[in-house]
């Protein structure tokens, strides 16, 4: 009892499969929040409604990662947001309030258990073996039927986004994607998508996914390496 107790009294201390900490994590669904905020703008969506669409609860990833009661207490809190008007400002703020306060009562509940954090940290590792570094961001190449498209994806640190870590990422993915002749496509799905300095890259939105809760986006390889090979 002892032993447990100490465990939670010292959740702080516990880190991710990334080496974050609850408080950093929570920072980052803070940022999060903003993104479907922006979102829901941008899609003339209510906060409840997106929400709805990423918290599905016969999810496996939802049903392995969180407990029954707490899917249910996710699911109530999103049904009781209100309507927003998000083009007014306070409107606005109170929403991207709203929406991270539900995502950092998920990150208190991760962190509150070091062997769930632990299982669900081993999940993401066992996703990210492929992958490489290209800056903030991370890449791996995948065969789809003998088409080969380098895959972006966007890991935590990624949030921190500046316009000088963008470059730098950017002009990394180039240099691969450069070296590499079969590489036909660069792929990727994220919320960062509705990042003002990511939308300007110019990546294509795939209608369908536009209509979930994560877009996912695309660039053929030659306008890819004319607009980022500098």
């Amino acid at each position: 009892m002892e032993e447990r107790e100490h465990e939670l009294g010292n959740k702080e201390e516990l880190k991710d499969a990334f080496g974050v900490d609850l408080e950093r994590r929570k920072e980052m669904m803070d940022l999060d929040a903003e993104l479907v905020v922006r979102r829901c703008l941008r899609k003339k969506l209510q906060p409840r409604e997106l929400l709805k669409l990423k918290f599905d609860p016969t999810d496996p990833f939802m049903i392995g990662r969180y407990s029954e009661e707490k899917i249910h207490e996710t699911l109530e809190s999103v049904d009781n947001l209100r309507d927003y008007d998000l083009k007014e400002k306070t409107d606005y703020e109170q929403a991207v309030d709203a929406v991270g306060l539900i995502f950092n009562n998920l990150a208190e509940f991760e962190f509150a258990d070091q062997g769930r954090l632990r299982h669900a940290s081993e999940g993401i590792m066992e996703s990210m073996k492929n992958q490489k570094e290209a800056g903030i961001l991370q890449y791996e190449l995948r065969n789809k039927d003998g088409h080969i498209s380098l895959m972006i994806h966007v890991p935590p640190q990624a949030e921190n986004l500046t316009r000088g870590k963008l470059r730098e990422a950017r002009q990394r993915l180039a240099e691969v994607v450069k070296n590499d002749v079969s590489i036909e496509e660069i792929e990727g799905s994220s919320l960062l998508l509705e990042h003002p300095l990511v939308r300007k890259l110019g990546f294509e939105i795939d209608q369908e996914s536009d209509e979930g809760f994560t877009p996912n986006f695309h660039m053929a390889r030659e306008e890819f390496l004319e607009r980022f090979t500098h």
